[in-house]
């Protein structure tokens, strides 16, 4: 689990593709280790790109709100549970790693099946 900033292109950078999650939190006082509401793997397509993968995420941080907040309205609250690990947490990305990402991308997703 990568906690922190530019997580998702630390994973790629580590081509770590299952690490490509996306994990709506409560807040607590640390980076990324309240209580998980929700936890949605990032389904990759074949021959995606990574300003794709962006859009995804967006779409899925979206939903993943937005089911959050029906639950509140319905119960008054949403249910969550306590983070049996918490993972490394990484700062933010040097710009000479992060220029590497859209290939190593474009690369995995070449591979995939359609």
């Amino acid at each position: 689990m990568y906690r922190g900033l530019d997580t998702h292109l630390w994973a790629i950078h580590e081509k770590n593709f299952s690490g490509l999650v996306s994990t709506l939190h409560r807040v607590d006082t640390g980076i990324d280790t309240g209580e998980i509401v929700e936890r949605t793997r990032l389904k990759l397509k074949k021959d995606m790109e990574l300003f794709q993968l962006r859009a995804l995420n967006t779409e899925a941080c979206v939903e993943m709100t937005l089911r959050a907040l029906r639950g509140i309205l319905a119960k008054g609250d949403v249910d969550s549970m306590v983070q049996r690990k918490k993972g490394r947490y990484y700062t933010r990305m040097p710009q000479e790693i992060k220029m590497r990402c859209p290939a190593i991308f474009r690369q995995h997703t070449a591979l995939l099946s359609p």
